[in-house]
């Protein structure tokens, strides 16, 4: 104890009104302060506690990272979806359709038939030229099988020229025309006479 503290409990008394004597202060242990409960209720342990001003780390904005975009998927080509697409695709699937109409009897072929059969055409739509020019007599195309032939005709080769607007007058022979489902076709022209032209009305007259 301090000598301050030692002269001011001389001075005082205890509570039986007996004054403090210097044998009873030395050696007198410090006095032991205790915490009690109401001094620490409303203790709060904030040890875990985030300050909140401070800022969030926004990595992906901070590395400036892009968004990642879905792998881009290779555009598919659009089916072969009609049934002319379809037969006269390759030279299998025109064989596998001449087997099936009953055309060949096998898919055994010889060399010639392979290459008539992969220059034409075994299957013909119908509405092939549909939509064709009526301006356009002659429509070039992949030449027919000739068991899409209906029927076949043949005219005046005079005829067919006045027809086409040219002087025919001397010309001898005949011109023949094949029947498919597009409608006529010509060997000499390599061509599908416009179903939509006054022409194939003309070549229909010499139709027996």
């Amino acid at each position: 104890m301090k000598i301050n503290e030692i002269l001011n409990e001389l001075r005082s008394v205890d509570a039986s009104g007996k004054r403090v004597r210097i044998k009873d202060i030395i050696g007198k242990p410090e006095p032991v302060q205790t915490v009690e409960p109401d001094d620490y209720e409303d203790y709060e342990d904030y040890s875990d506690e985030v300050d909140v001003n401070e800022p969030d780390l926004d990595i992906e904005s901070d590395l400036d990272i892009e968004p990642k975009s879905e792998p881009k998927q290779d555009s598919m080509p659009d089916p072969i979806d009609t049934e002319a697409e379809k037969s006269n695709a390759n030279i299998k699937s025109k064989v596998d359709y001449l087997v099936k109409q009953g055309v060949l009897q096998s898919g055994r072929i010889t060399d010639t038939e392979k290459q008539y059969i992969d220059s034409v055409d075994v299957y013909v739509d119908p509405n092939k030229f549909a939509n064709a020019d009526p301006s356009e007599v002659i429509l070039k195309a992949t030449p027919p099988h000739i068991s899409n032939y209906d029927a076949s005709v043949t005219m005046p080769l005079s005829a067919w020229q006045e027809a086409l607007g040219r002087d025919g007058t001397g010309l001898r022979g005949n011109v023949g025309f094949n029947l498919t489902p597009a409608g006529w076709w010509s060997d000499d022209y390599q061509g599908y006479i416009n179903p939509n032209s006054k022409l194939d009305d003309l070549i229909s007259t010499y139709q027996k």
